[in-house]
């Protein structure tokens, strides 16, 4: 092959490999969106590919071999104020808020500000009755997931708490609940330094081809809360579970929610 041959070779390759470097950084894979509770271990079938912007346990859910680098569960959002009155006792209703909006992902039923305004009353009454104090931790929220809505609750604990985890749960169709570190996770919108504890929703994740990791959340701590996006590292970070006291939160053990029908 002569020398001219050689360079027109070299530049077709080169073309080649822009034109599929091109296409695929501009048509990245499709996040998978997931707009309904799984039934049943097999069903990880029934999720579809889709451009739209979109007890204590230390056992590892079935993880998918193929884990997609983004999923989202698509599911209705209201805040722990739904009416904007953040007087007690929705200025402490974070944890409520979180079991209702995976509630009702689960019962495939849609949420708004009065169902949740309604429904956090009666959670609330609920929790006086049994005793239970204002600030709630993983276990007790676990319960009256169990003892209300009948629900399978399980708290993961300690070093299974991971990123790897929180996504495999996502991909299995499983929102998971987090205990936070409030002021540690920096969300602008939070009324000033942001609650001391506080507790969200992770809808899903984005990893793999991204720029940077991140969990994608349903903070009900503001009326901007659906769908908001925080870095992984970041909420990695601040997991910690209320262990009695705002002075001590950031030594609270490290915990997450799974609850499932």
């Amino acid at each position: 092959m002569n020398t001219s041959m050689k360079y027109i070779l070299g530049l077709l390759v080169a073309g080649v490999a822009a034109v599929s470097a091109y296409t695929f950084f501009a048509n990245p894979p499709p996040e998978v969106v997931i707009d309904r509770p799984f039934s049943g271990s097999s069903s990880r079938a029934a999720v579809v590919a889709s451009s739209a912007p979109a007890a204590v346990s230390s056992a590892a859910p079935d993880t998918p071999t193929n884990r997609p680098g983004s999923v989202r569960l698509t599911m209705d959002f209201a805040s722990q104020a739904p009416t904007g009155n953040w007087d007690p006792p929705y200025d402490e209703a974070c944890e409520e808020a979180s079991l209702i909006i995976v509630r009702h992902f689960l019962q495939g039923t849609p949420l708004d500000a009065n169902i949740m305004n309604t429904e956090i009353l009666a959670m609330v009454d609920y929790e006086e009755s049994k005793g239970l104090p204002i600030d709630i931790d993983m276990h007790q929220l676990a319960q009256v997931a169990k003892d209300m809505f009948g629900y399978s609750a399980t708290v993961v604990e300690g070093a299974d708490v991971t990123i790897e985890r929180i996504e495999s749960e996502l991909a299995n169709g499983n929102p998971v609940i987090l205990p936070l570190s409030g002021q540690d996770i920096g969300n602008p919108y939070y009324s000033g330094d942001g609650p001391p504890y506080h507790v969200l929703v992770v809808v899903g994740y984005s990893s793999s081809g991204s720029p940077r990791a991140t969990f994608t959340t349903h903070d009900v701590g503001t009326k901007r809360g659906a769908y908001f996006i925080y870095n992984q590292d970041v909420i990695m970070a601040a997991i910690h579970d209320w262990n009695g006291s705002v002075e001590t939160i950031r030594s609270g053990p490290k915990r997450m929610l799974i609850v499932t029908k």
